[in-house]
């Protein structure tokens, strides 16, 4: 009788089910029904009491600001310090002075900078202080010896239009950076306070000042950074129009991200009456029962023994499903760097065995594409050069070239029957050696005519040399390689400046040849190079242009044929000259297309 094979997931299924998960879902549902109430409600009591105790000292803190505002009143300026006993009309004194000599100017902004540097230095959270007058001048000191670097910014950042209407009582700007002064970039809330003129009865044109003092947001980080709800809940501080003032940093950590529901939240609010602020406790109480050590114990014993028995079973099961699914997962890896051969050696009837005969045969036949696709991709290349030999009727140039050739000697035109016979050769080579391989002194005989060509047209301007380890001449090269590198030489480098000389230097490079075409030309430039570079590796296919048995043409049949790294690389210095370096493998004469 066959046996019958249970499949991986069924077996898993029933070990998962009898051994670990009915028992730990019982008995967390009966903690939870249990606990649930009770722990809502002793977080409830807690959180209050911490929002209560947080807002008194966010009032003590307001209320310190708002006294050290008030040293506007108590400042003596011949002293320099902050005197009880003062008239309130020291700072005053100093502010309603017009004109006089440019000492007495100097002297008045130096007191009321001191004064500003007193209350700067009044408290270790004052970033910096600002005086600004009535007429607009303004006296700023930072404790880092920043400059003001942008007037119109402090006075947006500090709505200072809306000055007036806070006659003599503190007024808060909400959280902002205060980037108006030289590399700033500090969170700061601003407390502010304007200085009226006390000779007489105050009315709002009375102002002589407004005095804004920057406070770190660390200020109000402090208050909260010693306790838990820190750390286990998100705290917010918003104004009366709703305007972020602080959060601490387990908001921004789970802004956003919390997959929580509402109701799973508790939010305490409690309200700071010195600053009309707002303080929000927000806390996800499933996950702060966790700390309840005393009220999850249980669950933690009996998780504890779920996880070992599940251990033993994965250790048990590793042998049926974590290791096939392994070998799986290194096959797919190794296709994924382009290993289209990777075979897997897994023989199980179950699903993974039949996932793995899926595979090997997936691998297969990748491997059959890919090289029925490169095969193809060569076949065309060489169809259309061989399509684009067949336009022309050999026959009929052939004799047209002849019939030029002895006219020319008829007529005693020695160098014009050279050039006809040097371009039937030429053409007889073009139109035979399409998707071959020649020995490389034929490539070279076939370069020297054409550079013929090139000397008579220029009227022996242009030198040519060839450097070649004699050894190499026998050694086959794909056929018409040369001659578009150096017509491109010629073209573009030696032609414009009408002078120049052409050098190909062949060399073997372990199992490589090396073929160096250098001319010292116009050259190019660093970013002329680069978009050169960019279209001989674009890869783009089409149409065959007369203009494709160009560089081109050499770098995509030496890729097809030979793959990467072979192929064209040019590097050219301007006004300069410029080498181009075409790299194949070496193959010994006497083999044909590898």
């Amino acid at each position: 009788m066959r046996r019958r094979n249970l499949n991986q997931f069924t077996k898993l299924a029933v070990a998962f089910i009898s051994v670990g998960l009915l028992p730990v879902i019982f008995i967390s549902m009966y903690l939870s029904n249990r606990f649930q109430s009770e722990t809502h409600s002793m977080m409830q009591n807690t959180y209050s009491q911490i929002a209560v105790y947080g807002a008194q000292n966010i009032d003590n803190m307001i209320e310190r600001y708002n006294n050290i505002s008030k040293t506007l009143y108590s400042y003596n300026p011949e002293s320099g310090a902050i005197t009880a006993a003062s008239d309130g009309a020291g700072l005053a004194r100093i502010l309603k002075s017009a004109g006089g000599s440019e000492l007495e100017l100097l002297r008045k902004k130096s007191d009321i900078l001191s004064f500003v540097q007193l209350i700067c230095k009044s408290d270790s959270y004052i970033r910096s202080a600002a005086l600004i007058e009535r007429d607009g001048a303004s006296h700023a000191y930072t404790r880092s010896s920043r400059y003001l670097s942008n007037y119109n910014l402090m006075l947006e950042r500090y709505r200072h239009q809306d000055a007036l209407s806070k006659k003599n009582k503190l007024f808060i700007i909400p959280t902002h950076t205060d980037d108006y002064y030289s590399g700033g970039n500090n969170r700061v809330f601003s407390v502010g306070r304007n200085y009226f003129d006390l000779s007489r009865a105050v009315i709002a044109t009375d102002i002589l000042s407004t005095l804004y003092i920057d406070v770190d947001i660390g200020a109000i980080d402090d208050l909260f950074s010693g306790t838990e709800v820190y750390q286990a809940a998100e705290i917010l501080i918003t104004d009366a129009d709703g305007n972020l003032i602080y959060a601490n940093p387990r908001h921004y950590a789970d802004n956003g991200e919390s997959s929580a529901k509402p109701e799973d939240f508790i939010e305490i609010n409690e309200t700071c009456r010195k600053a009309s602020w707002k303080l929000s406790v927000l806390v996800d109480y499933k996950s702060a029962t966790r700390s309840i050590t005393n009220l999850v114990k249980l669950i933690y014993i009996l998780a504890g023994a779920m996880v070992a028995v599940l251990l033993l079973l994965s250790l048990v099961y590793s042998g049926v499903f974590a290791r096939p699914a392994r070998n799986i997962l290194r096959g797919i890896q190794q296709v994924e760097s382009g290993n289209f051969g990777t075979q897997l050696s897994l023989k199980s009837r179950d699903e993974m065995g039949r996932l793995a005969e899926g595979f090997n045969y997936m691998t297969k036949q990748l491997e059959e594409y890919n090289k029925a696709s490169l095969l193809s991709a060569i076949k065309w290349k060489e169809a259309e050069l061989i399509a684009l030999r067949a336009q022309i009727n050999p026959h009929f140039l052939y004799n047209s070239l002849e019939i030029i050739r002895m006219n020319a000697v008829s007529n005693d035109d020695e160098s014009t029957a050279e050039l006809a016979s040097l371009l039937a050769e030429q053409m007889r080579y073009t139109l035979e050696r399409v998707g071959e391989t020649v020995e490389l002194n034929r490539e070279l005989e076939i370069t020297r005519g054409y550079f013929r060509f090139i000397d008579m047209r220029y009227d022996h301007s242009i030198t040519f040399e060839i450097l070649m380890d004699e050894s190499l001449a026998d050694v086959r090269v794909p056929g018409l390689m040369l001659q578009p590198v150096v017509e491109n030489a010629v073209a573009h480098g030696l032609k414009p400046k009408g002078r120049g000389h052409v050098e190909i230097k062949i060399e073997r490079e372990r199992n490589d040849l090396v073929i160096r075409v250098t001319d010292d030309g116009v050259g190019m430039s660093g970013e002329t190079v680069r978009g050169i570079v960019e279209r001989l590796n674009s890869g783009k296919g089409g149409r065959m242009e007369s203009d494709s048995l160009g560089l081109k043409n050499v770098h995509d049949r030496l890729r097809l044929k030979f793959g990467e790294p072979y192929g064209i690389s040019i590097s050219s210095r301007f006004q300069v000259g410029t080498s181009i370096t075409i790299m194949m493998p070496l193959l010994e004469g006497g083999r044909e297309d590898a």
